[in-house]
């Protein structure tokens, strides 16, 4: 956290990615966690699956809601 607050990229990533230069290995740039949450968060795909996980997802949440209605529930007035 004091890294990132501070802009330091981690002393462990600059080595790493030194070493994968040196032996010419592809590396990345930034940070060694942020680069794996970008990799996870966008990747490439078939239209189908991403098709496929939408109607996934969006038939949990049409379960979830006639299994589980939402109900409002009543203020009780406390006389005052």
């Amino acid at each position: 956290m004091a890294e990132t607050l501070c802009g330091v990229t981690c002393p462990l990533t600059v080595w790493e990615q030194q070493l994968r230069d040196l032996t010419g290995q592809a590396s990345y740039r930034g940070d060694f966690v942020a680069t794996w949450v970008h990799d996870l968060m966008f990747f490439d795909a078939d239209p189908l699956v991403f098709t496929l996980v939408y109607c996934l997802f969006g038939a949990v949440v049409l379960l979830s809601w006639l299994l589980v209605p939402p109900s409002r529930r009543r203020v009780e007035n406390s006389g005052h």
